[in-house]
């Protein structure tokens, strides 16, 4: 599954860690100007049913741009999260 990611730099180790380093290393850097300097990547994870709760996992350094049906997975388990800790 491929994914596209707004990334705080700082944290792409973090992101090495959730999808692999060699997942990192192969990712593919999208030109863009982003208005608070993160890079955009399209990183390929061989395990698809994963990929939404390693990526929540960096917080609000990162951003799942797309697909969409990853984004949207990768939110209801942020909601859920938030729900189990009496937040929602």
């Amino acid at each position: 599954m491929t994914v596209t990611l707004r990334i705080d730099p700082a944290v792409i180790g973090v992101l090495a860690d959730a999808v692999g380093s060699q997942a990192v290393r192969a990712a593919e850097t999208i030109p863009a100007t982003d208005p608070e300097g993160w890079v955009h990547l399209r990183v390929t994870a061989d395990w698809p049913d994963e990929v939404p709760g390693r990526l929540i996992a960096l917080g609000s350094r990162a951003e799942i741009l797309g697909p969409p049906e990853v984004r949207e997975r990768a939110l209801t388990l942020a909601r859920r999260v938030l729900e189990r800790h009496g937040v929602l």
